[in-house]
């Protein structure tokens, strides 16, 4: 059987123009509707990551106070065990007071410092660690009247039984100097040894 169409071509192209624009919306709007599914995932998503880094940074900042805190406990007990190690070497065993009462009994009365230096050891960081072959030493420089005094101070210094070792380092007589009277530098060396 042979069939005619007598649809004119217009109209057909009309309805298949229809049927793909029908189509394409339909896709257009499935399309649509995936997109704002996925934005609506991915506002999700990053609400509750954003969240989730609020609380992260927020712990991360509790730790960094924390280690602030632990931080300046650090550094004062490292000055409290320097202020310790510094108690330590005052009380040692030939005390400062006991060294420059030694000091002033063995100046003449004409003679006068004009510099000191106490260096003392450090003190060992524990008890038990094995103690160093450390002495503490007297600088001084002054001013006498003559050769006679110094030698004087020398001797003194020796029998105040404090130092283990009295050593004139220099003696200068300068010409014209203001008093008259020479220069003398010593180094004593303490009886103590290291701490």
């Amino acid at each position: 059987m042979t069939t005619i169409n007598l649809i004119p071509h217009e109209v057909l192209l009309a309805r298949a123009l229809r049927r793909r624009m029908r189509r394409w919306g339909l896709r257009l709007a499935l399309t649509l509707l995936v997109l704002l599914g996925a934005y609506g995932g991915l506002e999700q998503l990053v609400s509750g990551g954003s969240s989730e880094y609020r609380e992260l940074s927020g712990e991360c900042s509790a730790i960094r106070e924390g280690l602030h805190s632990a931080e300046a406990l650090v550094q004062e007990r490292d000055r409290l065990l320097v202020r310790r190690a510094t108690i330590a070497a005052i009380q040692g065993s030939a005390k400062t007071g006991a060294l420059l009462t030694a000091l002033g009994d063995a100046l003449t009365p004409q003679s006068y410092l004009t510099f000191l230096a106490v260096e003392r050891c450090a003190p060992s960081p524990a008890s038990d660690a094995p103690a160093t072959d450390c002495r503490g030493r007297l600088h001084l420089r002054g001013r006498a009247p003559g050769h006679r005094e110094v030698g004087q101070v020398i001797r003194r210094l020796e029998q105040a039984k404090v130092f283990r070792e009295v050593m004139l380092r220099a003696i200068t007589d300068p010409i014209g100097a203001a008093g008259g009277g020479i220069e003398f530098e010593l180094f004593c060396s303490l009886e103590e040894s290291g701490q």
